[in-house]
């Protein structure tokens, strides 16, 4: 009976998670597309908001603002990004029952922006590598603040590793508390043995 409870608990939660990665990742891919054709030109913007927000489509070769742009630097962010792909799952899968929902949604949201962003990384265009489509941008010019353009996988990985390191804390603190709670009580259960041997002389 366990064991089929067990089963169809780990079913579910494939199920879902797997749902919830695909959705992210499919909504990223999309987003991508409709920019490069609706945008078409590196460098080109359509204006949402004045003096605040746009779609700017830009080919980073890079990852965020540009890091890692050279040759070595992009195949190191493919190997990087071929490791997330396989071990997110696997820590998914492998400590669903010991970690909370929370950080088991913050990797879930992690692996469909690491997915995402490692399809365009993938994509060469005359030898060289296109580069992952960005395309929201946020900046003042009153305060010179120009935010480097991003994606929807750039979103789903800083929420995600947000929402894990937050919950980690949380879960991280609860069990700190629970230890000296039970040092607590195991000392008061100590004292009242040793008083009640003294009583007992």
């Amino acid at each position: 009976m366990w064991s089929k409870i067990k089963k169809y608990s780990y079913l579910i939660f494939i199920k879902y998670f797997g749902l919830l990665i695909i959705g992210l990742f499919a909504l990223d891919i999309i987003t991508k597309q409709v920019m490069q054709n609706v945008l078409k030109t590196p460098g080109s913007t359509i204006t949402i908001i004045p003096n605040l927000f746009e779609f700017q489509l830009v080919y980073n070769t890079g990852s965020f603002s540009g890091w890692f742009g050279s040759d070595v630097g992009h195949i190191l962010l493919i190997i990087v990004s071929f490791i997330g792909a396989i071990g997110l799952p696997y820590l998914l899968i492998k400590f669903r029952n010991k970690i909370t929902l929370p950080m088991n949604l913050g990797i879930a949201i992690v692996t469909a922006g690491n997915l995402g962003n490692l399809i365009d990384r993938l994509a060469y265009v005359d030898g060289k590598p296109r580069g992952v489509i960005d395309f929201l941008h946020f900046y003042i010019p009153s305060i010179n603040f120009d935010w480097p353009v991003f994606n929807v996988a750039d979103i789903c990985i800083v929420v995600g590793v947000i929402m894990f390191a937050v919950f980690y804390c949380i879960y991280d603190y609860k069990i700190e508390k629970a230890k000296k709670e039970n040092k607590i009580q195991v000392e008061k259960v100590e004292e009242t043995k040793e008083d009640g041997e003294k009583d007992g002389e």
